[in-house]
């Protein structure tokens, strides 16, 4: 049976999506979105993202400028210390 996904059309921000899990969840959520990648790009796994932010999520003015027009957000950076 084939997954379907209800994310369609949408405008996607991936936090930690330059990462291995992230980068994954990039390419399965790129195929019928846009995506929007926030990263520190300390593992550089990313491919094919249409977007990459550099920056740090604990910075509050990166995230709103990453969060532009957003309909979802996925946060799977690290815990942060």
């Amino acid at each position: 049976m084939k997954y379907q996904s209800r994310l369609t059309e949408k405008r996607i921000l991936i936090t930690g999506g330059a990462g291995f899990i992230g980068c994954n969840l990039v390419e399965f959520v790129l195929q019928q979105n846009q995506v929007v990648c926030l990263d520190n790009l300390r593992a550089r796994f990313y491919k094919n993202i249409e977007a990459v932010i550099e920056g740090d999520i604990r910075d509050l003015e990166t995230c709103k400028s990453a969060d532009t027009d957003c309909d979802y957000v996925f946060h799977v950076g690290k815990k942060i210390k």
